[in-house]
Parts: structure tokens; sequence; C-alpha cells
């Protein structure tokens, strides 16, 4: 295991996968840090914010005109905000006008509504780690016959489970970094925030596992074809990250759209608080000739009425709206965890302070806020008599602090997704295992035990389809080294010559490699230490192949159509190979669709497809090529 991780981080370090994990992991900071310095600004705004906000009272004339400009709130987000996303701060508006006034996203239904991309880090590490993990998957084997090389379906697991566990930590270390920065740059966070990360941490592990897990799936679906493969691969990254949120997002702002618009509540309201003026004005009508204590009287009765009956009916229709949202936000949340990357963004909302319950608990802040305003006021105005004006905000309660929580879902979204990967984990187990058709089963018929060892016999098949089925039904005993019609980039792995010799041996089980690295200098009529670091020629890949399937210990060796159209030179130094001491006493069988002797008579006498002619043949003295 530790050797296939060794060889598996080698295939991932070339320099062009190093040079994308390079600006993966710059961009991803420089998000963060970004995230960061924008954090320490709203930290800023908020002290600038209180100061004024403590000062401006001491300009107002009377508590008359205290209640009109009223006071504002401002919602601090947690720390933790930074990664998900850079927003202006929100600041909110009460008054004895009965209007609340709350900009940016939460105002009612436009809390519902998301857009865009690379809002920051976390949008971008989904964005760009989806895309790595599923090109990872797509490219973890090359070819049908390459992957058959490794036969078995627990070699592929552990090759597919090595690569995973470097690309884990590789993003391990980018999370682990991620969070370093805000904390160079002064900013702190709590063991919450700290447990919430770890959690948006795992999660997103899963998440990028689906893509990686989906892309070994269409490797081995799509293996004969690499345009199909890379096609399908670009398909479903498309229709998972980008075609399916945004699908989601727009049903969202369409049932968003049955939530009573913000400014309708505040006409609502309004009227409420105008007909109260009115019926004010009526009753002081004709009392211009009233001593000033008839009108406090009056004006104290009137009040008290008001927050008795207008207020009560202002609150209601405030309930009923935020009703309205949490039951749309109900049905989200519910919907929201049928897939992987939609469940992402709620809970991503929910860490950066920003999900529905953090919304109820801002409006039921301003809310309650107000209420105690409305006493402060009506108290300083209408029963104290003294001019000097007092502060409602004795501490830091006009700052909304929100705090990061996991969504009311997380554990139903956690199950959904742990269920949709291992589904794709299944799927995968049951196509990585070359499977061929019971119609082909009889061709195990054919007569190999007749077959003397220490000869060479050509089997000549017309039908092309019938040779492959046979090797492969050949090629699945453990006593036959099958050496298969390979080309190099099916076996190619992206690691030198002298590492893949190695790797393939490990794959294979041949516990002592010089005895290929020998069959390999044989077939390159050299030393194989004299190959060069990065080969060129697809032949040389060819030849490593061939030495290593030649080096186990196999009393039968099948060939299929191997030396088609390779050059007279290796023909010779294969045969040569073949023939020589090592392998006197073997058997040797080699398949090919084409007749290389003057036999022009025997194939016309093959009418069915699926007979087969056998050959004893001097492999000396006939071309195979």
């Amino acid at each position: 295991m530790n050797r296939t991780i060794y060889y598996e981080f080698r295939r991932l370090a070339s320099p062009r996968h190093t040079l994308l994990g390079i600006l993966l992991i710059v961009t991803s900071l420089y998000l963060a840090a970004s995230g960061a310095l924008h954090y320490r600004r709203l930290m800023e705004e908020k002290r600038g914010f209180s100061e004024y906000e403590s000062r401006k009272v001491s300009q107002y004339v009377n508590y008359e005109q205290y209640g009109g400009l009223g006071l504002r709130i401002m919602y601090l987000p947690p720390p933790l905000s930074l990664f998900f996303e850079s927003r202006p701060v929100t600041i909110s508006r009460i008054d004895t006008s009965e209007i609340i006034e709350i900009n940016n996203r939460f105002k009612g239904k436009s809390f519902f509504s998301r857009s865009g991309y690379f809002k920051g880090f976390a949008d971008f590490t989904l964005f760009f780690g989806t895309l790595l993990m599923i090109h990872m998957g797509l490219t973890a084997f090359r070819g049908k016959k390459g992957a058959a090389f490794f036969q078995y379906r627990r070699r592929i697991g552990i090759i597919a489970f090595s690569r995973w566990l470097i690309l884990q930590f590789f993003f391990i270390l980018l999370f682990t970094a991620a969070y370093a920065v805000p904390r160079l740059l002064g900013i702190g966070f709590s063991s919450r925030d700290t447990l919430g990360y770890l959690l948006y941490c795992g999660y997103t592990s899963l998440v990028l596992g689906s893509f990686y897990a989906a892309g070994l799936l269409v490797l081995f679906k799509k293996l004969s074809n690499r345009n199909a493969l890379f096609k399908t691969g670009w398909i479903i990254w498309l229709l998972w990250v980008i075609i399916i949120p945004n699908t989601f997002r727009e049903v969202v702002a369409f049932g968003a759209n049955r939530i009573t618009p913000i400014e309708t509540v505040n006409v609502e309201k309004l009227k409420t608080a105008m007909t109260f003026e009115r019926n004010a004005r009526s009753h002081f009508s004709g009392m211009e000739t009233a001593d000033n204590k008839t009108k406090q009287r009056l004006a104290r009765r009137l009040v008290n009425r008001y927050m008795q009956t207008g207020v009560k009916r202002n609150k209601a229709i405030e309930e009923r709206l935020m009703r309205q949202v949490e039951q749309l936000g109900a049905s989200i949340a519910r919907f929201s965890i049928l897939f992987p990357t939609t469940s992402w963004e709620w809970l991503g909302e929910s860490l950066a302070g920003r999900g529905l319950e953090h919304y109820s608990q801002y409006n039921a802040a301003i809310c309650g806020l107000r209420d105690n305003f409305y006493k402060f006021y009506i108290q300083k105005r209408y029963y104290n008599q003294s001019e000097d004006i007092e502060s409602f905000i004795t501490g830091d309660e006009n700052i909304f602090h929100s705090r990061s929580s996991l969504p009311r879902n997380f554990l139903a979204a956690l199950a959904v997704t742990l269920a949709f990967l291992l589904a794709l984990l299944l799927m995968f187990r049951q196509a990585s295992h070359p499977r061929f058709s019971d119609h082909y089963r009889r061709i195990s018929e054919f007569p190999l035990d007749d077959l003397q060892k220490g000869n060479s016999y050509f089997v000549f098949c017309k039908n092309d389809t019938v040779k492959e089925h046979l090797f492969h039904t050949l090629a699945e005993s453990r006593t036959i080294a099958a050496i298969d019609q390979m080309e190099a980039e099916d076996i190619s792995m992206d690691l030198p010559p002298g590492h893949l010799l190695d790797y393939l041996c490990l794959h294979r089980k041949i516990t002592d490699p010089s005895r290929a690295a020998t069959f390999l200098s044989c077939l390159l009529a050299e030393n194989a230490a004299n190959v060069p670091r990065r080969p060129r020629a697809g032949s040389l890949i060819k030849k490593i192949y061939c030495a290593v399937i030649l080096s186990q210990t196999r009393d039968t060796i099948v060939i299929n159509d191997f030396l088609k159209g390779m050059s007279k030179s290796f023909e010779r130094s294969f045969i040569d190979l073949l023939t020589g001491p090592r392998f006197q006493n073997k058997l040797i069988v080699y398949l090919s669709s084409e007749m290389y002797m003057s036999s022009a008579y025997i194939e016309n006498q093959l009418e069915d497809g699926e007979k087969l002619e056998i050959y004893q043949v001097d492999i000396r003295k006939v071309s195979l090529r």
C-alpha cells in the first residue's frame, strides 16, 4: 500500500499537476486573506458605527426628534463568514413610524435570492476542487486495455484509494493554510467557529469525493473512447455544480414570490400609524386653550391605547410575514438535502451566519429592540419632564452579533451525501472489473491442454471479436501470462521508465523487478539504465509492459497480435527472448485475425467467423508483424 501511494504521488507530481496545485493554493489563500481583511474592515466600521450612534443623541433637541430619527442597528456576521462571502455592512433602522428598514438581503423574499460564483474562498474551492477531483478520477487509468492489466478489482481499488488519499491530504493542507491566514491577520475563532469549520471541511471532502467517484465510474464506462470520456465528465460537472444548483435557486425564487413584499408590509403598518395620527389630531382639535397638563394626560391616554391596539395589530402583520418566510425556508431545507451541492450551499449559509434561523433571530432582535425603544420613548416624552436627552443605547444593544451554526437538516444532508457517495463507489466497483458476455464463454473450450509445452502455435481467428474474447477468456486464468495488443497511451502512467517498470511489477505482484529489468534490456538490446528519464517513443512503454508480463512465472504465454506494427528489430529481439533458454519449456500461443503465412486457401475455407484454426509454427522462421 505504501509503495502504491508513493507511485501515485509520483504520477500526480508531474509539472502540469504541480503548477495547477500551486495556482489553486495561491488563489484560495488570496481569497481567504481578502475575506479576512474585509472582516477587519467590518470590525472597524462597527467601532465607528457605535461611536457615531452614541454621539448623535447628544445633538437632539427633544425626544420627539429622537423618536422621529430613531436609531440604527448593525448586523455583524461571525468570523467564519470571511470564508464564504464578503458583503457590505448590513444596517437597519427603527423609529416611531412603525416601519423597520432592513437593507441588503434581509428583506423577506430577497433573503432567498442567490446568484453568482467566487463570492469567497469556499465557492472558489468547491468550483475548482470539483473540477480537479473529477479530472483525477477520469485520468486514474488509461484505456480499457490499460485497466485490464491490473486484472483484479482489488488492485484497481487500491490504486483509486491511494490517489484519493493523496488528494485528501492536498485539501487538508489547503484548508489548514486557509484557516491559519485569518489568524495571522489578527482574527480569532472561538471553539464553536473552529468546530463549524472542521465540519465544513469534512462535508466538503465528501462532496469532492463524490466527484472523484463519478470520474472513476465514467472512466470505466467510457474507457474505450477518450473523447466520450471527457465529454461525459464535463457534462456531469456542469450538471452537478451549475445546472442543478441554479435550477434550485430559480425554484426558490419562484416560491419566494408568494411572500408578501416588505414594502407592502410597511404600507399596512404605516396605515395603522397614520390612523393613530389622524385620531390624535381630532382629539387635540379645539384644545388650543387647554393647559399643558391636560394635553399631556390626553396624549398619554392616546399613546397607551395605541400601544394596546395599533402596535399589537402591526406585530401581527410582522408575524404573518415571518411565518411565510419560515414556511418557505422549511420547504427549502427539506429539498436542499436531496443533492450534495445544494446542501453544501445551505451549510455555507448557516456557517456564515446568513441562514434562515439567523434571519429569524435578526428580525426578532430588531422587533424586540423596537418595542423597548417605544417604551423608552413614551416614558421619556410623556412622563419624564427632564430636558436632558438620554440615550436609549447603553452598551452594544444596537449591534447584532450573528453566530455560526449548523442548519437543522445537517445530519439528514450528511446521510444523503454519504449514501450518494457509497452508491457511486458501488457502481464503480461493479464497472471496474472487465466482464464479457456469456455468449462467448464457450470459447473456453479452446483445446489449450492438447497443445504441447515447448512448442509455438499460431491461432488464426477470422473474426476479430472472437479473437478478443478468446484472449480475455484465456487471460483470466492465473496460470497464463497474457500479452495484449497494448498501445503506449493505454499503459503510460506519467512515470519515468524505471518507476513505470516497478509500478507495473508492483500491481502484477512480481516480487523480483530485476527479472523484468533483465527482460527489458533484452528487448531494448541495451542496458535499461541507459533509457531516457522521460520516454518519448511509445514503443519503449510497450517494451516495459511486455517485459513485466514475461517476468511472471507462468507455463503458458498467450500473445494477442502484440507484434503488429512493431519494428523488425523489436520483433527480432522479442523472438530471441522467447526462444532463449528462459522460455524453452513454455507453451507459446500467438493469436491474430490476419494470416501472416501464404495460406489464402485455408482462409477461404473458414466460413463460420467463430471457428479457429491452430497451426504449430517455428516463430524464428515466420514474421508475425
